[in-house]
């Protein structure tokens, strides 16, 4: 996906997480799924709660869920 920089975030209130990816791949659209690498030593990486992804860059270049 063209769209800059990716957040993504895991975790519960003081225990939430996150990192910045450059590289995020939609290997389908329906239904819509996101994929994107993470180090297995990352703190983002197995946390509680349900993961958000959000994109910054401009919004023309995103799909449309």
């Amino acid at each position: 996906m063209a769209s800059g920089v990716a957040i993504v975030a895991t975790g519960v209130g003081e225990a939430r997480r996150g990192l910045a990816v450059s590289s995020v791949t939609s290997p389908c659209m329906d239904p819509p799924c996101l994929l994107l690498g993470i180090n297995v030593t990352s703190a983002t990486r197995g946390g509680d709660g349900d993961p958000s992804v959000n994109f910054q860059g401009s919004l023309r270049t995103l799909p449309q869920f």
